[in-house]
């Protein structure tokens, strides 16, 4: 890979454009006139929030100009979220560089903080200088060096000079990963005066499954300008992803036929070997129900050889209230890494006796195998489709009774499709009750897609759903009180079918977004790529939203961070208010923009807010 640079002249170049264009003035907040606009959109540059536009320039770079104090308070937001991030990171793995790292990124966030209260209404002009200012942001991202093995190298330079006063600032961030070995470096300048130099170098040496990052940050009070460039590589050999495996609708595990879990009591159940679940599965797309708990809390699914010594480090599946159970969501764990197929469950519920019952509903596994096991359809691969309401049935389901559906050939699902990526939504429903999705080919199996209470607005769950190869493809049916009915909808994001290009790659489960307030009716966007293992390149990751504390009932939409929220057709999870913790595992696509991922919460009261965290399970690629 080529060194990624900017030179200075073309960095010149553009401050004076952005200074001194004819009909361009910077009014308080770094908005954009509109002839420089579009002079800027037409060599690649992308407006992405007020006073900050974005461009990519080829070999994973993204180049990045805030403008004003909007565009500094969207830089140090960005920086933020990079803090959270390794701030996760040293909960887990606290050595010196990453904390080293956290401490020179609080500290650029608080210098550019500052600057914000200093910046000019309007910036300077060089071409009026007699002397230029210079900008420089190297980045360079290898994935074959040291000997060979992965590194970032970065340089963030800044010089003033020509009588400009005011603060300048360089940062260098560097973070290199091999075979889940993390080495973070982050660096601010380390000089004073008229030259601002930063300089951060992050290696680990090997030979395959390499990811570096690279980030040099600088900018100028004086001119109001904040540059930035990124580098992302993922050269080395990448790991082979996992074929998907279909299984008919299979209940694995209910307690209530065992003995019921206890807090802090982790239990391992053996998977491989039942549900036609193989002894070469290597993780299991399962849906998940608390029935009948004490008290709140959350199941924390994990490896079945993985420890609990650090319970905190197992991210849970499901969280759950007495008033609001049975509670369900779906998600995809992987099992024991030693190869004995087992699943580990870690249950917390308060009080006392604090215990709850767990149900586990196979839908299907990964695995590298060429065949599938008995019973199994695949190996299938996955694709995503934009977000499409597939249905929404005139009549509503009746109790005792089953419906059908089509999926294929519907909302960009192709004819062969064996497995359809959905949504499934019950609008406020009146009764108690369940509803189980499975192909309409069979007779009603003993499981259920998503379980509910009467008084809720809406509530969601997803789910992978084996399809029948003649259309209608899909049953629902409704199991409650005789004569209840419920009114469901169908939203479609994806499909598995066997010429579908991408494979599923489980990772540990990480934390990529932690504790977010979200306001209504704004967008906000967050990396994926590059963070907890996902490499540079993923299509879309399997994720827990979990979704806490709002202060009204809405909505909230989860889409790749380069469409604009008009063009989403559909939200990803309901939620009401006041509810404590709702969790909703899901497919999201991704952008390749640096923040990959947006997330954005409407239909509440005004000045509503919500929190959010973002865990991923694993990434299609």
């Amino acid at each position: 890979m080529k060194p990624g640079f900017l030179t200075c002249g073309l960095l010149l170049g553009l401050a004076v454009v952005l200074a001194a264009s004819p009909g361009f003035a910077m009014p308080p907040g770094g908005n954009i006139g509109q002839d420089l606009l579009e002079e800027m959109k037409a060599v690649g540059w992308k407006p992405v929030a007020p006073g900050v536009l974005q461009r990519s320039l080829g070999d994973h770079k993204v180049e990045t100009m805030a403008l004003g104090p909007e565009g500094f308070a969207w830089m140090a937001e960005q920086l933020q979220d990079r803090l959270e991030l390794l701030l996760d990171e040293y909960r887990v793995r606290p050595t010196a560089n990453l904390r080293q790292a956290i401490r020179n990124q609080q500290r650029q966030i608080r210098t550019l903080r500052e600057q914000i209260q200093t910046l000019p209404l309007e910036p300077a002009d060089p071409a009026k200088s007699s002397c230029n200012e210079t900008y420089l942001a190297v980045v360079n991202a290898y994935g074959t060096a040291p000997n060979p093995g992965v590194r970032a190298d970065v340089n963030a330079s800044f010089s003033k000079g020509c009588g400009y006063s005011g603060d300048t600032y360089a940062y260098a961030y560097a973070t290199a990963t091999l075979n889940g070995t993390t080495t973070t470096v982050a660096q601010t300048d380390p000089d004073s005066g008229a030259n601002i130099s930063s300089h951060a170098t992050a290696s680990v040496a090997g030979t395959t499954d390499c990811y570096s990052y690279a980030y040099a940050l600088v900018n100028s009070s004086a001119l109001g300008i904040s540059h930035s460039m990124v580098e992302e590589n993922f050269e080395c050999q990448p790991p082979v992803g996992e074929s998907y495996f279909a299984v008919t609708p299979c209940r694995v595990l209910d307690t209530r036929n065992t003995t019921i879990l206890t807090n802090a009591q982790p239990r391992v159940v053996n998977i491989a070997g039942l549900c036609g679940i193989p002894s070469t599965a290597k993780a299991v797309a399962f849906n998940v129900a608390a029935v009948s708990p004490t008290g709140s809390g959350k199941f924390r699914l994990y490896p079945g050889d993985a420890s609990t010594a650090n319970p905190n480090a197992l991210l849970s599946i499901l969280t759950f209230a007495p008033a609001t159970s049975p509670r369900a969501n779906s998600g995809v764990i992987q099992l024991a890494a030693n190869g004995a197929g087992t699943l580990g469950i870690y249950p917390e519920v308060a009080g006392s006796p604090g215990q709850a019952h767990l149900v586990l509903d196979v839908q299907g596994y990964f695995s590298k195998d060429a065949s599938p096991a008995a019973g199994a359809v695949g190996p299938l691969g996955f694709q995503t489709v934009p977000p499409c309401r597939m249905a929404w049935p005139a009549s509503p389901l009746v109790a005792g009774t089953a419906t059908n559906f089509t999926a294929q050939g519907v909302c960009g699902v192709p004819a062969g499709a064996a497995v359809a990526s959905l949504h499934l939504g019950v609008a406020r429903p009146a009764y108690n009750g369940y509803i189980s999705l499975y192909p309409s080919n069979i007779a009603t199996p003993g499981t259920s897609t998503l379980n509910f209470t009467s008084g809720i607005t809406m509530l969601r769950n997803g789910a992978w759903v084996k399809l029948s190869p003649a259309t209608p493809d899909i049953a629902a049916y409704f199991g409650s009180t005789a004569g209840a009915t419920a009114s469901v909808h169908f939203d479609v994001n994806g499909y598995f079918k066997s010429d579908a290009p991408l494979k599923y790659n489980p990772i540990t489960p990480c934390r990529a977004v932690q504790g977010v307030l979200l306001t209504t009716d704004t967008v906000r966007t967050f990396p994926i790529q590059g963070t907890c293992g996902v490499p540079v390149g993923a299509k879309a990751v399997f994720v827990r939203l979990q979704i806490a504390n709002p202060t009204s009932s809405g909505d909230l939409t989860a889409y790749p961070s380069n469409l604009a929220l008009s063009e989403v057709a559909v939200s990803t999870a309901k939620f009401d208010a006041g509810e404590p913790t709702l969790s909703m595992g899901t497919v999201v696509p991704l952008s390749t923009l640096a923040n990959d991922l947006a997330v954005s919460p409407g239909e509440m009261t005004a000045g509503g807010t919500v929190a959010l965290a973002v865990d991923v399970f694993g990434y299609f690629q």
